[in-house]
């Protein structure tokens, strides 16, 4: 088996000389690889044992018989993978999704991303490599005819989504004002570029650790779970996505931070996933008290108090 071979094997995707496909341990996008002078050259940078993966390989049928050596490369630009799917519709999608992510930009410190996350109490050393910057992504709406009208374009929060298996399959889009002091004055400033099935899936902002994991509904939640706390935590977009998530493989413990939703949504939705994996992991559920009502509130007042 060769590089290529074994980037078809795991869906990788080619990033100049190297592959990046899902770790075969912890499941995130973080697997680099390639072939060099006859040798197998791999790294995870989410920081799996090299040892661990190669174990997984091997118990997989994926591993090369090669002499395996480890170096850290230049740090490659994210592209979501391309469909192997033909049908038009999907194409296009990908496409376009493709295009989108490609003009976004890290965040960085005084862009307009940066500056809204700043406003909501949110400031990291660093930021994720799942979460970027666009400059000006145009906005669109309906006319009362159904027809698609853009109405302008503001600076955008975009998010990947990625499946249970780790792949690229959908962005969240979040626009913000042009100065970053909140959201742009648009109807709908968050939406979901579906691109193939979100079932599942989560934005996965920070590796696990250690077998710990946590979740929330939002972005901006997720975020400021880290802030608070410094738990890796990922972003379910909502309370369907919530209840539908999928941990990945070698998770042991997952936090469910639940909306206080006066309906009781959020909370009804950590309980369903908590059933749903009982059996799997410990798990155990945390909901903002006194006046928040979800975790980006509560970075700036509130406590907590487990369901």
């Amino acid at each position: 088996m060769n590089a290529s071979e074994l980037a078809a094997a795991l869906g990788a995707r080619r990033e100049g000389l190297e592959y990046r496909a899902s770790c075969p341990v912890h499941g995130g996008r973080s697997f680099c690889f390639r072939e060099k002078d006859g040798k197998f050259v791999f790294l995870c940078r989410a920081g799996c044992d090299q040892e661990a993966v190669v174990a997984e390989l091997k118990r997989l049928g994926l591993w090369p018989e090669w002499k395996e050596t480890a170096k850290t490369w230049h740090r490659p630009v994210i592209h979501p993978s391309k469909p192997a799917e033909t049908e038009d519709g999907v194409g296009k999608k990908a496409q376009q999704a493709s295009r989108i992510w490609a003009e976004a930009s890290p965040v960085t410190i005084g862009d307009p991303v940066w500056t809204y996350l700043k406003g909501r109490g949110i400031e990291l050393p660093g930021y994720p490599e799942d979460l970027r910057t666009h400059p000006a992504l145009d906005y669109w709406e309906q006319d009362d005819a159904g027809r698609p009208i853009r109405t302008g374009n503001f600076p955008c929060m975009l998010a990947l989504i990625r499946n249970p298996e780790g792949r690229p399959v959908g962005i969240h889009r979040t626009w913000v004002a042009p100065d970053g002091s909140g959201k742009a004055p648009v109807q709908n400033p968050k939406k979901v570029s579906k691109v193939h099935d979100l079932t599942g899936g989560a934005v996965r902002l920070f590796p696990p650790r250690e077998g710990l994991l946590s979740v929330s509904e939002g972005v901006e939640d997720a975020l400021s779970v880290m802030v608070l706390w410094g738990i890796p935590c990922w972003a379910c977009l909502g309370t369907s996505g919530l209840k539908g998530f999928e941990p990945p493989t070698g998770i042991k413990e997952l936090i469910v931070f639940a909306d206080r939703d006066e309906n009781g949504a959020g909370q009804t939705a950590a309980i369903k996933l908590a059933q749903k994996l009982k059996k799997k992991m410990a798990v155990q559920i945390q909901v903002p008290d006194g006046q928040a009502k979800d975790l980006n509130q509560l970075l700036q007042e509130g406590v907590l108090h487990a369901v």
